[in-house]
């Protein structure tokens, strides 16, 4: 695959990731905000079972809102990487406490590390990725 293609290849990445990114985090904080209005007053003990608090949710969907926002800003891309990439081993960690699949979670960190490598994050720089790894032909 030449470096043109790689390019092209990357950019739609990114651009897909943070896009889907964007949405799904949007659509978490929404619920979790009706959870929220649905459970007051309901005390924490009859809430045991039914996930984590809706407050939780709430505080992971909009960092990963605002990580996905810098992780599409051209001059905030690393950092955006870097935060999305701490909110998604969250947010992993927690659907492993409460037995779901985090598998989902795992690939989209697999992709946002992909975009990272790609941006010259660590000491690559200008021909490689984050850590050295050349990315054209020689």
């Amino acid at each position: 695959m030449n470096r043109d293609r790689r390019e092209i290849s990357i950019t739609v990445l990114h651009w897909v990731l943070g896009i889907a990114l964007i949405f799904g985090s949007w659509l978490e904080a929404s619920h979790a905000r009706e959870a929220m209005h649905m459970t007051r007053g309901v005390p924490a003990a009859a809430l045991a079972h039914a996930g984590p608090p809706a407050w939780l949710r709430m505080m992971i969907a909009v960092s990963e809102l605002f990580a996905a926002v810098a992780f599409l800003i051209p001059a905030t891309v690393r950092l955006g990487a870097l935060a999305l990439l701490a909110v998604l081993g969250l947010a992993t960690l927690v659907h492993l406490v409460h037995g779901w699949n985090p598998l989902s979670l795992v690939a989209y960190m697999a992709a946002v590390f992909v975009v990272y490598a790609h941006q010259g994050g660590g000491r690559g720089g200008e021909g490689g990725g984050a850590f050295g790894w050349p990315f054209d032909d020689k």
